[in-house]
């Protein structure tokens, strides 16, 4: 039990590393970018079915279930919309300091993000996992056989892009995507979790040429290209990274695992704050690399002192204990 949640940690480390790196190298006709964005999201959904096999919450109520899960990602989601709300006041107010329209504009905003208005970037994760995770606690008390879930799901999310319209549509596409990618991590977590260095090779090679061939997907955007290369992309990859977790001893992956709702809320926020004095989006790869080196050293002592700071926004303390 401890060798798996401490390699699933590492994992999270890794693809937390991924996150940064991807956002760097965020180009559609960049090669590092496409290879990362073709199953650093899928991977992080999958992981989090793993997890729920050796979790307590689905033993509890689904009440019970719902307000633990919201405690550890909801909570987290809305602190750090509020802090994007302030940063893009401040950002818009300049030197022309007024309190009343400060505080006006600031609670205009707020129920925004229950509409899922993003002021925050990478943190929509979090919402989007909490739905996952919630939906599928209920499917799964429903429906017992696994391959039903996996079909009502897998329908779910095909129509849900297949009507897509407007942000909202949006919003629900992504939700069972991830459903799909969480159903597929908590049904076949025995798949994922075997060491046969022929499989690791082969999905290496597969998730290299996914990313070729697809090119750039984006999961927040609802932009899959190809759905059966999306697919065999992300479950490629998730197994890749897996794969190197059960073989890295690494402290520092493990921290950053333990603290990826940090490392999410800082790390964009870093590389916006840098892009202002440097636009290291147009240069080569030496300069990207330095800068996602650069914030991927910053977040070790930013999630420390989050976390310290800020416990229960950060997930790690909990308000109600059920």
């Amino acid at each position: 039990m401890k060798k798996r949640i401490e390699y699933l940690d590492v994992a999270k480390g890794i693809l937390m590393l991924l996150v940064i790196f991807g956002h760097v190298f965020d180009k559609s006709n960049d090669y590092i970018g496409n290879f990362i964005y073709t199953f650093h999201v899928p991977a992080f959904f999958i992981i989090s079915g793993i997890i729920l096999n050796y979790s307590s919450t689905l033993k509890k109520n689904i009440i019970s279930s719902v307000i633990s899960i919201g405690q550890a990602l909801l909570i987290p989601w809305f602190f750090s919309e509020v802090i994007g709300i302030i940063e893009q006041l401040f950002n818009m107010i300049g030197n022309h300091w007024n309190l009343l329209i400060y505080l006006r504009e600031l609670l205009v905003r707020i129920p925004g993000i229950f509409l899922f208005e993003e002021y925050s970037g990478s943190v929509w994760f979090l919402p989007c996992l909490f739905f996952a995770e919630c939906f599928f606690i209920i499917l799964r008390r429903i429906v017992k056989s696994k391959y039903i879930s996996l079909i009502i799901i897998v329908l779910a999310a095909i129509i849900s892009y297949v009507c897509l319209k407007g942000r909202l549509e949006k919003v629900f596409c992504r939700i069972f995507v991830a459903m799909m990618w969480l159903a597929v991590g908590y049904y076949f977590h025995s798949f994922f979790e075997k060491k046969k260095t022929l499989y690791v090779f082969i999905s290496f090679i597969i998730v290299l040429t996914c990313s070729l061939l697809n090119g750039h997907v984006n999961m927040h955007g609802i932009s899959f290209g190809n759905p059966i290369l999306y697919l065999f992309g992300g479950l490629a990859g998730s197994y890749f990274i897996i794969y190197i977790a059960t073989i890295l001893k690494s402290k520092a992956l493990v921290f950053l695992g333990q603290n990826t709702i940090a490392v999410l809320m800082t790390q964009r926020r870093y590389l916006t704050y840098i892009s202002r004095f440097y636009d290291f989006t147009e240069s080569g790869f030496i300069i990207k690399l330095l800068v996602a080196v650069f914030v991927s050293i910053l977040e070790f002592p930013t999630a420390w002192l989050l976390v310290k700071l800020f416990p229960y926004c950060m997930g790690k303390k909990k308000w109600i204990n059920l």
